[in-house]
């Protein structure tokens, strides 16, 4: 259900030409960035949004002590510098 509302919402942005779209997510909902990943977000190393404090560097550290090393490796692929 996840990747279908992902990727119907992702066409509706699309269609409307209303990018770039930026999704705030903890460490620990790593399935969830996952599925974010698999429908092509990038994790951002520096970028903010909003009032975010981006926490890249933390997340990494939490994540990598919770995901398996190929995921990992596949996060660490996606980040946007």
């Amino acid at each position: 259900l996840g990747r279908v509302l992902c990727n119907d919402t992702m066409r509706i942005f699309q269609q409307d030409n209303g990018f770039p779209v930026y999704i705030h997510t903890q460490p620990w909902s790593w399935k969830a960035i996952l599925l974010y990943l698999s429908c092509g977000f990038k994790t951002q190393t520096s970028d903010t949004f909003s009032d975010y404090i981006n926490d890249y560097a933390k997340a990494m550290e939490v994540l990598k002590r919770i995901m398996s090393d190929e995921q990992y490796h596949l996060l660490s692929e996606a980040s946007e510098n």
